[in-house]
């Protein structure tokens, strides 16, 4: 199973899992509609993804890769080791979520964005999916813009989303924040291999494990 459909399996089924769960073996009531909620959450996350495909149409990986193609961003001029690259990225990338996310709250006009999404009567899985759209255009503008300042490696992007996490660990060798499996790891490497300045596929291979094991992920052989 490829690396995206696993990703799409693993996003879902959890959503999946998770909406069955709350229905089965609810901790409390509801105060309105479930249906009506989740059509109203479900709503918001599909019209915020319809707009930034409409305005980004690269965006994460793609723009990443295509940063590096053109020489664009610190790390594509330094041409620093990519380990040192992907130490620095991934502190970067949570700095950058962590400010995105404080001046949300702090900024008049921003919060009357954000706030759609602490609006929500009650709280589920579906909350998580409740933002406005323009918070997803802010947000994947950021983002974006720390890719192109960077040169973020896009091996990087890939392994985040891969194990499906929001950041690495602060301390990697006790702290695990998710996993990824060996196929995923061996599609990374493969398609990332021309940026990872390996000879085979197999050093590639250990160059995107020892990213993995630096970034908090248990790599499932």
């Amino acid at each position: 199973m490829s690396t995206p459909t696993l990703y799409t399996v693993v996003y879902f089924g959890g959503i999946l899992a998770a909406a069955l769960l709350e229905w089965a073996l609810p901790r409390r009531p509801f105060g309105e509609s479930t249906g009506l909620r989740w059509f109203g959450n479900f709503g918001l996350q599909i019209i915020g993804g319809v707009l930034v495909r409409a305005l980004f149409p690269l965006f994460g990986v793609g723009w990443a890769a295509f940063c590096r193609e053109h020489g664009l961003g610190f790390f594509n001029v330094v041409h620093w080791p990519a380990w040192i690259a992907f130490a620095l990225t991934i502190p970067a990338l949570d700095l950058a979520a962590y400010a995105q996310h404080y001046v949300l709250h702090r900024v008049p006009v921003l919060w009357r964005v954000h706030r759609a999404h602490h609006s929500d009567l009650d709280c589920d899985f579906s909350t998580g999916l409740r933002f406005h759209p323009f918070e997803a255009v802010y947000s994947t503008a950021i983002q974006s813009s720390v890719i192109l300042a960077l040169g973020v490696p896009p091996a990087a992007v890939l392994l985040k989303r891969a194990a499906n996490i929001a950041k690495g660990s602060g301390v990697p060798n006790k702290t695990k924040v998710g996993t990824v499996t060996a196929k995923q790891v061996e599609d990374i490497a493969r398609l990332k291999l021309p940026d990872l300045n390996c000879e085979s596929v197999d050093s590639a291979v250990r160059s995107v494990r020892g990213t993995a094991r630096s970034m908090g992920l248990d790599v499932l052989d």
